[in-house]
């Protein structure tokens, strides 16, 4: 059931189209980075690393809005703000312990034809817990620091 519902879950994400950033048409993949947010499992709960603003542009109108695609951009270095949701229900419904989510801001250099995720981990309070930036080809740690 539960590798049915992360199926479904990732499925989804796919499906989503991606959110370009920067002025002027659409370019070829080659030729800009993307980036978008992890959601993990770890047995009791799900911890989702979203993104919230990219150069200071908000990705979503509201507090109450979620983007789980993948987000165009030139190439260049990039700040990104992103927030750590704990929900022991599902990623769908994201609980934070408090009333606000942990914001981090990360700033990397985005490579034309790469793709990186926000990435995050919940280790039972703020001093614990991580959001790093990775490369998704070679797994390097563009930003932040991963435990």
């Amino acid at each position: 059931m539960r590798q049915t519902l992360v199926f479904l879950l990732f499925a989804g994400l796919a499906a989503c189209a991606p959110l370009q950033i920067y002025p002027g048409p659409q370019l070829p993949r080659e030729q800009i980075a993307t980036i978008h947010g992890a959601v993990n499992y770890y047995g009791i709960g799900w911890v989702i690393a979203i993104i919230d603003t990219v150069d200071g542009k908000k990705i979503v109108r509201s507090s109450d809005e979620i983007y789980w695609g993948r987000i165009e951009m030139l190439p260049g270095q990039h700040e990104i703000s992103a927030s750590l949701w704990v929900s022991v229900l599902s990623p769908m419904t994201v609980i934070n312990r408090g009333t606000t989510p942990e914001f981090r801001r990360l700033t990397f250099v985005a490579e034309a034809g790469e793709r990186y995720i926000v990435d995050a981990s919940w280790g039972g309070g703020s001093e614990k817990n991580a959001i790093w930036i990775v490369n998704e080809r070679t797994k390097e740690i563009v930003a932040g620091n991963k435990p």
